[in-house]
């Protein structure tokens, strides 16, 4: 059996809904680096992803490679790529 589901455009109360899957969805992350993959498909889904870290930062923007091989916890490639589409949030 094939079910295809089709998302429209649409305004309900004067708000235009958003065509993607998970549109209008907010998604509050509070995972370490082992679930940071799922924020990410999630925000890729659609869905508006607030990574709250834990203080001194994600553990994740430890790791490199970095840009320009400067070694910079705002510069890790391997954090940048998981964090595509989220908002990061540090307590």
């Amino acid at each position: 059996m094939a079910v295809l589901v089709s998302f429209k455009s649409a305004v309900v109360c004067g708000e235009q809904l958003d065509e993607t899957l998970l549109g209008g969805l907010r998604v509050l992350e509070l995972a370490d680096e082992l679930g940071e993959y799922c924020g990410r498909r999630l925000a890729a889904l659609g869905a508006d992803v607030v990574k709250i870290e834990p203080p001194g930062g994600e553990a994740s923007r430890h790791y490199g490679p970095f840009v320009d091989d400067i070694v910079d916890p705002e510069n890790s490639l391997y954090f940048l790529a998981l964090q595509l589409r989220e908002t990061q949030c540090p307590v």
